[in-house]
């Protein structure tokens, strides 16, 4: 059982680190996740708020298998070819016995076996016959989370005002010093103090312009790159391809 077994509904498959929330959620063999920055979405809240309209999209869409699916999954060790068929063989080989199971629930098992000694060759298929019949008294799903129902089954989230995501050019990275994405300051050799550059990577074009600090000083040059770097996302936004409609979500 996942360390969130016990997590309420609301964040059922939705882990939080110090700045984002990841949602992972197996699903059909698959395991599909997607991460929520706090600084992408505007605040941990938002962040939240679109995880968890992510992880409904993807429960809803993806519902666990039903039971009887499950249990008609054949194993690596099957040699019957139907799930749950078993042959019981001699030590020389000769199969005597063909047997039906199915474990319905905790402490309950269907197993009812056929010998081969009294019914011939229809012991495959009377047990064959016999392992369809014990999967029809396996109703509703396979088990994944206390949560998982829940989720699947209440009304779709209405999604609150929120923006659109930033980009991640418009954020801050972590060595920015100017307190501007896209603007940095690059020294100069002496006696040249340097410059104040707006850089600018997206829909793939890359945006450069500098302004001399012996030019402008060193205020003006800062201003005159902020500008610019406003303009560069509004030309490469007005450039930006067409919507295709919204991605799928990502599988690990």
């Amino acid at each position: 059982m996942s360390s969130d077994a016990y997590n309420p509904a609301d964040r059922y498959g939705i882990k939080e680190s110090r700045s984002s929330f990841q949602v992972v959620l197996r699903r059909q063999g698959r395991i599909w996740s997607s991460t929520f920055s706090f600084a992408v979405w505007g605040g941990r809240e938002a962040a939240l708020q679109q995880a968890r309209i992510w992880r409904d999209d993807i429960v809803r869409r993806y519902p666990p298998r039903s039971r009887r699916a499950k249990a008609q999954q054949l194993i690596c060790s099957n040699t019957s070819g139907v799930a749950g068929v078993t042959a019981k063989r001699t030590p020389e080989g000769r199969v005597w016995l063909w047997s039906a199971k199915t474990v319905v629930g905790p402490g309950q098992t269907l197993n009812k076996s056929f010998s081969v000694g009294r019914y011939g060759e229809d012991a495959r298929r009377m047990a064959i016959a016999e392992r369809q019949r014990q999967l029809r008294q396996l109703p509703g799903r396979a088990y994944v989370h206390p949560a998982e129902a829940v989720v699947r089954t209440a009304p779709p989230a209405r999604p609150g005002p929120v923006g659109k995501p930033r980009h991640r050019d418009e954020l801050p990275r972590r060595n920015n010093t100017s307190g501007v994405p896209g603007v940095h300051r690059v020294q100069g050799d002496a006696p040249h103090p340097g410059w104040w550059v707006a850089v600018t990577a997206r829909h793939g074009q890359r945006l450069r312009k500098s302004f001399s600090i012996k030019v402008h000083g060193d205020e003006q040059a800062r201003a005159l790159a902020m500008a610019e770097r406003d303009r560069q996302l509004r030309q490469l936004r007005r450039q930006a391809p067409p919507s295709q409609g919204g991605s799928p979500p990502s599988r690990g």
